[in-house]
């Protein structure tokens, strides 16, 4: 059985059959499309989000771009529309799927370098595991002089030649 806070918003999206006592409802894509649409614009005027989203940028740039903030509207409506209803509001927004998925992407690419260089323990973690990998290739490194020393000079010619050579 359905909530009844939930009830009252089901007409929203779906067609709704009454049979007695009981509701019955089916997604109608359009009334979907249209809340989508709605929910959408809403979510680009938001100042709260825009705040939100404006606290990741790096110092003195500025506001996110309008381009900027509609992927950001679109990510957070994806995670919730079926992904029939999502391409259709990306086809009625003038943004194709893939562009989205490539977009979203870079968002998420950008984010994380901002995050990072605010965030000490992260930005001294990334530096530790520099520099431990740049251990681990001298080590590497070191290991095949040392064992080119302990075997000493190469027997026998090596070039590629001696291997057609006589025997």
């Amino acid at each position: 059985d359905v909530p009844a806070e939930f009830k009252e918003h089901f007409p929203k999206v779906c067609d709704t059959k009454i049979l007695g006592e009981d509701t019955f409802f089916k997604l109608n894509h359009k009334k979907a499309l249209a809340y989508a649409v709605c929910k959408y614009r809403a979510l680009l005027g938001n100042p709260i989000l825009s705040a939100w989203y404006d606290q990741d940028l790096p110092p003195n740039s500025g506001e996110t771009p309008a381009s900027e903030r509609a992927m950001q509207a679109l990510d957070l409506l994806h995670e919730y529309l079926p992904s029939a209803v999502f391409t259709a509001l990306c086809n009625n927004v003038g943004i194709t799927p893939e562009t989205f998925q490539v977009m979203q992407g870079q968002a998420i690419q950008r984010h994380k370098t901002n995050f990072i260089s605010r965030d000490v323990d992260l930005k001294r973690k990334r530096e530790d595991d520099e520099e431990a990998r740049k251990k681990a290739a001298l080590s590497t490194a070191s290991l095949a002089v040392r064992k080119s020393v302990k075997e000493g000079k190469p027997k026998g010619n090596m070039s590629i030649m001696s291997f057609f050579g006589k025997k």
